[in-house]
């Protein structure tokens, strides 16, 4: 096994190897050099896919997974959400009541920028990444790097130019097989084995174009993908119940209406009004909601928008009540007992000017710095003022 051509070959004579497939969803023309001269030709535009059915055939040989996927989750009582299964998606829905195998499947879609975003060839080989997981995996595995499978590679350029629905056909069309079953080898007997998408994930911008939403809402009247509010009604209101939300039946009205659109004009100004440019391929997977199956990228929305600010103004009510000062802070930050997952998180020592200077709209640090920040600020004051009024109040 000297040449990774030899190595490439053994792994697959002796291991379960998925290869890929390339599919092409279109062509460009292009100079190339014939000789001494150089000739335009035709050149196909293609992506990457690694089959999700031979992929899950390949996970189940695993003995453990397998165990896991021939399991029923488990339930917890009322109230408490653990895991997804404790969500109402995933109660209501019939499929995953009855006695059959089935795998829970959920998505995942990202960009990567292969080159310094800084320098001269950002944006040339930009790639499109899409995963898969198993809702079936318990969340302690789940959640570790070898659990995300990968699913399909494909130029960032190319997704802009045919669309994200050209890339995801393939994904779908198997999905659908899948969701009828399929019969697959575990424990070494054939066992018919079925799966469903449960939800897709990403960040926000990622989440509206999987939708078929404006990625760029500035220009959207209605700029959120879960509910149909406008702009004026966003800052005065924060809760659900004061918005109109946004359904199955009603994005499906809204996308008809666009298709039949008379001229390109009046296709503009619904796509604007609707805040949707075309109907998802997501919608063509049995039952699949994209109003409510692509969650809220939590880590942008929140612990890199609206925490940091709530942190800052929690902190600031402590220290002009006079119940804590900014040193003390500082010293329950610096002198906390950080679990072995928050010590690559821990935050630094907070300056004056991020409560009443240039940095006072927020505190900019990472993700788990937000969340280290109040634990240490929460143990200084429950061990130290533990029957005090802030204690009480907090």
């Amino acid at each position: 096994m000297d040449t990774e051509a030899l190595q490439t070959k053994f792994i697959k004579e002796h291991f379960n190897f998925v290869d890929y497939k390339e599919i092409t969803i279109g062509t460009k023309f292009v100079r190339k050099k014939k000789g001494a001269k150089r000739v335009i030709c035709e050149k196909a535009e293609s992506f990457f896919y690694i089959p999700i059915i031979e992929s899950l055939q390949q996970l189940l040989l695993n003995d453990r997974i397998s165990a896991m996927v021939l399991k029923k989750p488990n339930m917890h009582k009322s109230g408490v959400f653990y895991d997804m299964h404790d969500g109402s998606i995933y109660q209501r829905d019939n499929f995953f009541d009855e006695d059959r195998k089935s795998f829970l499947i959920i998505l995942y879609h990202d960009e990567l920028e292969v080159c310094n975003p800084l320098g001269s060839k950002a944006g040339t080989h930009k790639l499109d990444l899409y995963y898969y997981t198993i809702g079936n995996i318990s969340p302690k595995f789940r959640s570790k790097r070898c659990a995300v499978r990968l699913l399909a590679i494909a130029n960032a350029k190319l997704v802009k130019k045919y669309g994200i629905n050209c890339i995801m056909r393939p994904i779908i069309e198997d999905l659908q097989l899948l969701y009828n079953g399929r019969t697959m080898l575990i424990n070494g007997v054939n066992q018919k084995i079925y799966g469903k998408v449960l939800m897709c994930a990403g960040d926000t911008l990622g989440q509206h174009y999987l939708g078929g939403f404006k990625e760029g809402v500035g220009v959207a009247f209605q700029k959120c993908r879960h509910c149909m509010c406008e702009f004026d009604e966003m800052q005065s209101n924060f809760v659900e119940e004061s918005f109109r939300l946004r359904t199955r039946q009603n994005y499906n009205r809204q996308c008809s209406e666009i298709e039949q659109a008379s001229t390109k004009f009046v296709k503009k100004d619904l796509q604007t009004s609707y805040g949707i440019n075309v109907r998802s391929a997501l919608c063509e997977l049995p039952t699949f909601d994209v109003t409510k199956q692509l969650p809220q990228d939590i880590m942008h929305t929140l612990l890199e928008g609206t925490v940091q600010y709530e942190v800052r103004f929690v902190l600031l009510h402590f220290i002009q009540s006079g119940s804590i000062t900014l040193n003390q802070i500082n010293g329950a930050i610096a002198n906390h007992a950080y679990g072995y997952s928050e010590v690559s998180d821990k935050p630094g020592p907070l300056k004056e000017s991020v409560f009443f200077g240039i940095d006072r709209f927020g505190i900019q640090s990472s993700p788990g710095s937000f969340i280290s920040t109040f634990v240490a600020f929460y143990y200084w004051t429950f061990s130290r003022q533990k029957q005090s009024s802030l204690y009480l109040s907090y």
